[in-house]
């Protein structure tokens, strides 16, 4: 199952922390950086966490982005 997140960090990421995340794309945003992307499972998911939490970055918000089926089956009557 494959996770979709959203990690949202007070600071600029440095071109050398997004390099060790090749399936992490970035986007500025007023005050900080939005880090978007999937993981294989939730051990991947903790550990593009654990990586931006050992270089220091301070985490705004931290979100799963519903899948398909997730949709799918809030959208079944």
């Amino acid at each position: 199952m494959t996770v979709e997140f959203e990690i949202r960090v007070a600071d600029v990421v440095p071109p050398e922390i997004l390099a060790e995340m090749p399936e992490v794309a970035l986007s500025a945003q007023p005050g900080g950086t939005l880090l978007t992307g999937n993981a294989v499972d939730q051990a991947a998911f903790h550990g593009v966490i654990n990586r931006i939490r050992g270089h220091g970055l301070q985490l705004i918000e931290i979100r799963r982005r519903p899948d398909l089926d997730d949709l799918r089956r809030t959208e079944d009557p």
